[in-house]
């Protein structure tokens, strides 16, 4: 083992002696050391093969069984009625109660033979938005933005 040189009394340099009590705690601290490193190894392969499990797992195929096309159409309904996806993309038309969705073009998002209007509002310059009546675009100093469809369109 190195020792660091120290200079001696006279002037001399030499290396430190190896003493008995130096290496008896040596020997303990090389002793401490590898119990810390078996305990992590072991703790680690324990935890390691506890979190494997040996059920098998479903495969897609088996998944897709349980779920009902009537459970899909559900959950969809729950998801856009929750997140509000119609407060945008559904176009509205002024009725009894105020804005109601017009139900034939439910989530179909800005209606693309509606004219863009031309906003010259002084407000969009000084941050303000402002949208069109059904909801389905809005302007701001940004521009103007437009909702998208979000319903499946039907390839000819």
């Amino acid at each position: 083992m190195w020792r660091p040189e120290t200079t001696c009394k006279n002037g001399a340099n030499s290396k430190t002696p190896n003493n008995l009590e130096t290496t008896k705690k040596l020997n303990v601290m090389k002793k401490n050391n590898f119990t810390v490193w078996a305990l992590i190894v072991t703790s680690f392969t324990i935890f390691y093969n506890a979190s494997c499990s040996n059920v098998k797992q479903d495969s897609s195929e088996d998944h897709s069984k349980l779920i009902k096309p009537e459970d899909i159409v559900k959950r969809g309904n729950y998801l856009v009625t929750t997140m509000g996806c119609h407060d945008c993309h559904s176009p509205k038309k002024m009725g009894a109660n105020g804005p109601e969705i017009i139900p034939e073009l439910m989530l179909s998002g800005f209606p693309a033979d509606r004219p863009i209007a031309k906003f010259t509002e002084p407000m969009i310059r000084q941050g303000f938005a402002i949208f069109y009546p059904d909801l389905t675009a809005s302007a701001g100093p940004w521009g103007v933005s437009f909702s998208a469809n979000l319903t499946p369109d039907v390839l000819c």
